[in-house]
């Protein structure tokens, strides 16, 4: 799970040290609702909520004002 946790954190080293940190520790908690749950499928869904959330902030944020 520990192996795990760092490719996971690892692959998202384009974010920089801070985003590999925070990866690590989204990492650690999807590892512990698997390891709680006996499955990846909650993990997965987490992770895409999470993933939906974060591409809805960046929507907002950065489409353009009506005209």
């Amino acid at each position: 799970a520990l192996f795990s946790v760092m490719v996971f954190a690892l692959a998202h080293a384009y974010q920089g040290g801070k985003g590999i940190l925070a990866t690590g520790v989204v990492g650690a908690l999807l590892t512990v609702i698997v390891l709680v749950s006996g499955s990846l499928f909650p993990a997965i869904i987490v992770h895409a909520l999470v993933d939906i959330g974060s591409g809805l902030v960046a929507w907002f944020a950065l489409r353009k004002a009506p005209q």
